[in-house]
């Protein structure tokens, strides 16, 4: 016999205010949470940039005591002459492609597993001659786009949204140096050692520098137009 007291009984749901307040909890939470939770991300974010940025450093200067080839990481395909200091090789990261100073970096890259074995570059730019083991050798950009370069591409955000490692001969040592920016602090460039159409960012530097290591900010080498194709 069915009990007629569990068939008649109504079963009450929430009211309008009980869900309100629900709602409202909720929303309190999600406030509290989410902006802790994108900090995080962007902390991890930049500390795999600058890992890479680090693995990158450590690479190039093992291969250049085992070589001694500094000319080739540390000349620019670009550089005219006359600008104090300012000749350097340099591995370029934004969120579409990575641009390697001279073939030897991109081989480096390559065989640390931040380009694709076997890649073919999507563009080839620049082009100084200079002389290499004691023979010509025409040093030139290498640009690698989206999926073949998927490993490297910036991470970061915020704190910085595109960045460059810099190799420098100082006098037969290899020095490393860091430029980054920020959208919120970068300006174009106020020193004598790039292009004044170029970008520099102190702060977004010094922030890699201190997350890497291996190297220092760069106070004077800017960075050039972000990718747009």
């Amino acid at each position: 016999m069915v009990n007629s007291r569990n068939t008649n009984r109504k079963f009450k749901g929430f009211t309008l205010i009980e869900l309100s307040v629900v709602i409202t909890i909720l929303g309190v939470l999600a406030a509290i949470l989410v902006p802790a939770m994108m900090g995080w991300v962007e902390k991890s974010n930049n500390a795999t940039d600058a890992e890479n940025a680090r693995i990158i450093c450590n690479a190039i200067q093992a291969d250049c005591i085992e070589s001694c080839d500094y000319e080739s990481y540390t000349r620019s395909p670009w550089y005219g002459g006359g600008q104090k200091d300012d000749d350097h090789g340099y591995v370029y990261v934004d969120k579409r492609e990575v641009r390697c100073s001279s073939y030897k970096v991109a081989q480096l890259l390559e065989k640390q597993g931040f380009i694709a074995s076997a890649a073919k570059p999507d563009r080839v730019g620049g082009g100084r001659t200079y002389t290499v083991d004691g023979k010509e050798e025409e040093i030139k950009e290498y640009v690698y786009v989206g999926s073949k370069a998927s490993s490297m591409l910036c991470k970061s955000k915020k704190t910085w949204y595109r960045y460059q490692v810099n190799i420098f001969d100082r006098n037969g040592t290899i020095e490393f140096a860091y430029s980054a920016l920020a959208k919120d602090t970068e300006h174009d460039n106020d020193t004598d050692m790039s292009s004044k159409t170029n970008k520099i960012d102190r702060i977004a530097s010094e922030n890699l520098a201190k997350k890497a290591g291996m190297g220092y900010a760069d106070e004077y080498t800017s960075i050039g137009p972000e990718y747009t194709g």
